[in-house]
């Protein structure tokens, strides 16, 4: 995977990600999105912390299940 961030001016960033796996793609996968600094007064960054496999934890019951 490649990525590439693009300073647009001082409030924008432009986010490119390009995945390439012969294996597993059968062309490369491509995107891109601008990200935006927040403008609101008196905007904190928060803490975040990462928990793995929090995606099971929160939406686990909705996997489609076999019986």
């Amino acid at each position: 995977m490649t990525e590439r961030y693009t300073y647009i001016d001082r409030n924008t960033v432009n986010y490119e990600a390009t995945m390439e796996d012969p294996k597993v793609l059968s062309r490369a996968w491509k995107i891109r999105m601008p990200l935006y600094r927040h403008l609101e007064k008196n905007a904190q960054m928060m803490e975040y912390k990462c928990v793995e496999f929090v995606e099971e934890l929160m939406y686990g019951h909705l996997r489609k299940r076999s019986n």
